[in-house]
């Protein structure tokens, strides 16, 4: 598997997540919403969540204890949660759940993930 097929761009980190999230998308192998994203890793459906730096915080530890407690993967994306929704071609994303397995792969890549 290419990581270029799943993740294009060879910038720094933040313009590569961005390239991945955009293909994210396209895929329709995510999903938005509080309830909706601890709903999913509750049921191992999860494989990874990108989360805003700048996200709401009561939401945001309530999806940083899910994941700890079904050990999924965390990438924090640098930025605000308009920062984030822009990279997913949306208003706005404090977080994003990635169910592909390919995807998560070319995203763990690409550097740090909790």
């Amino acid at each position: 598997m290419d990581l270029d097929s799943y993740c294009p761009g060879n910038g720094p980190p933040t313009e590569a997540l961005k390239g991945c999230l955009k293909d994210v998308m396209e895929s329709g192998q995510y999903i938005l919403g509080h309830d909706l994203i601890l709903k999913a890793i509750d049921e191992g459906r999860v494989g990874m969540v990108v989360i805003a730096a700048k996200a709401q915080q009561p939401n945001m530890s309530q999806i940083l204890l899910a994941t700890i407690t079904q050990s999924t993967a965390v990438k924090v994306y640098q930025g605000t949660a308009q920062e984030l929704g822009e990279a997913c071609g949306k208003e706005h994303v404090n977080y994003i759940a990635i169910l592909n397995e390919a995807h998560i792969d070319a995203i763990h890549k690409l550097g740090v993930v909790h």
